[in-house]
């Protein structure tokens, strides 16, 4: 399997991937962006739009419990032909591509807008890191239960073995929680069924690789994305055979 790692593909199954940055709270982002900051993310996504979200904070005041209700803006930069979004409110910023192509180009664009945005801002406590890949593998036709030479046998065993294929089924997930020395991965795999809760009638699977941390220094974030990509590979490899890679198209370099 580790032969597999380094192989590049011409098309994906990604339907999105998604960086976020959490991180305390900042009253400058309350109100507005500044300027440099709004002027370097349109650069690489155009089209901008403000909205509002609300949050709720329980108070406690002479033994009785009231729901405070604060709002504050949310900065949305889209880029329509690249499918990149940008988000950022107070306490988060998220990064996301629904045309992923590799991760060196989206890697550009965090490392284009991430350490700016972290000096400008003047962020010094981090709270998350998050990266994660969903795989939406979707056939348009085909025995929704046959998988083989497709999706490794140990992520449908409960499907084929105990419940053997039956027509009855409407959902098969699965969720593992992986906890590395310095990070976290949800894995979770299956049938969602987009036509949930009727039966299974389309062939689709789902990859869905998770990757976090709660430890993050504000020098760290490209050096912690490498390592996320690497385990999101190894475990997407692990998870897929022959016959989907050559349906994705292994590129040859040489």
């Amino acid at each position: 399997m580790s032969e597999n790692i380094n192989l590049k593909y011409q098309d994906n199954f990604l339907s999105n991937v998604i960086f976020k940055l959490d991180f305390a709270s900042v009253p400058e982002l309350f109100s507005d962006i500044p300027n440099d900051i709004d002027n370097l993310i349109k650069e690489s996504c155009p089209t901008f739009n403000k909205r509002e979200t609300i949050e709720y904070q329980a108070i406690i005041e002479n033994g009785r419990k009231t729901d405070r209700e604060r709002r504050f803006p949310v900065f949305s930069y889209i880029h329509e032909e690249d499918k990149n979004t940008i988000t950022v409110a107070h306490n988060y910023i998220t990064i996301e591509s629904s045309k992923y192509r590799n991760f060196t180009t989206f890697k550009s664009l965090i490392e284009k807008i991430i350490p700016t945005f972290i000096s400008t801002i003047k962020i010094v406590d981090l709270t998350r890191i998050g990266f994660r890949y969903i795989n939406q593998i979707v056939f348009k036709r085909g025995n929704p239960f046959s998988w083989s030479g497709y999706i490794d046998s140990s992520l449908t065993s409960v499907v084929d073995k105990f419940f053997k294929k039956t027509p009855h089924t409407s959902r098969a997930i699965g969720q593992v929680i992986l906890n590395k020395d310095d990070f976290n991965i949800n894995f979770t795999y299956g049938t969602p069924n987009s036509e949930y809760p009727a039966k299974i009638s389309r062939k689709e699977f789902i990859i869905d690789i998770d990757c976090y941390s709660n430890f993050i220094e504000t020098n760290g974030v490209i050096s912690t994305l490498g390592n996320f990509n690497t385990e999101a590979k190894i475990l997407f490899e692990k998870s897929i055979k022959s016959k989907l890679r050559e349906k994705m198209g292994i590129i040859n370099d040489e």
